[in-house]
């Protein structure tokens, strides 16, 4: 089994504002670090000035953002795409640190956008590890635009969310989070999600949570763990009935593991 670690020493960033701008030098992680913008250092900055590097990075937070909020430049700058393993860390912050897509309407047009879009890198190569800890992402809405998957999270990398927040985010699949990993030859964890709560979000299949591990209708062993977590209040919306199927799993041999609290209405396994 592969488990969801990275046990090498990498190169780390610090957010230090909460504007959602990209001013200062994004070439490499070293040149943003010695030539931010006149805001200091963004999120989409780190983000985008890690891509330069070949390894999972770390990107963490000042502690003078604690419990504050990062509003996306929807309009302007969209959701926040990359392709790499990486660590986005806000666990040094008693409060967190809340990333909201800034959905423009109250209901699922697909008008927005989503926090974060993970694809899988060309060539063949595995999939990437995101390590996403002590963060809250609310506020997309990518339902009915293309592709309409993961209100904050569309993933085609192995992903980890600890103590996290996915809430009142909308899709047509998988409402807060879309996980879609490439199948493999060895068995994989393909998500984990640890000490988090997801709520109120709205999709027509996954209300919550939907994950695709390989192709459809293939067999895998790859698995998800799901830890000490809430998954509650997230609805579908199909042929305008409302249910309550809080997340799906679409695969012929994925195995679950660990314990998930049903503090709120049914969720579905498939």
């Amino acid at each position: 089994m592969e488990a969801l670690e990275d046990r090498r020493v990498l190169a780390s960033v610090t957010v230090s504002t909460v504007a959602d701008a990209v001013n200062g030098n994004v070439s490499s992680l070293s040149a943003l670090i010695a030539s931010p913008g006149p805001d200091g250092i963004s999120l989409r900055e780190a983000i985008a000035a890690s891509a330069t590097s070949g390894a999972g990075d770390t990107i963490n937070f000042a502690s003078s953002l604690n419990g504050q909020s990062i509003t996306l430049a929807r309009a302007f700058l969209g959701e926040i795409s990359f392709a790499k393993s990486i660590t986005i860390d806000a666990g040094g912050l008693p409060d967190g640190i809340t990333i909201d897509a800034d959905d423009p309407t109250p209901n699922r047009t697909g008008t927005g956008i989503r926090v974060f879009n993970i694809s899988a890198p060309g060539g063949g190569s595995a999939p990437p590890l995101v390590t996403l800890v002590g963060l809250t992402l609310k506020g997309g809405d990518v339902g009915d635009s293309t592709p309409a998957e993961g209100g904050a999270i569309r993933s085609e990398a192995r992903l980890i969310l600890r103590d996290c927040t996915i809430k009142e985010n909308e899709a047509d699949i998988g409402g807060g989070v879309f996980v879609q990993v490439a199948g493999g030859a060895t068995p994989r964890e393909v998500l984990r999600i640890e000490d988090s709560l997801t709520e109120n979000n709205d999709a027509d299949e996954g209300g919550g949570v939907a994950i695709i591990s390989g192709s459809l209708g293939a067999s895998t062993n790859d698995t998800i763990s799901i830890i000490g977590t809430t998954i509650r209040n997230n609805e579908v919306v199909a042929q305008f009935q409302r249910r309550s199927f809080e997340f799906r799993v679409v695969s012929s041999g994925l195995r679950i593991e660990g314990q998930m609290r049903k503090d709120g209405p049914e969720f579905l396994l498939n």
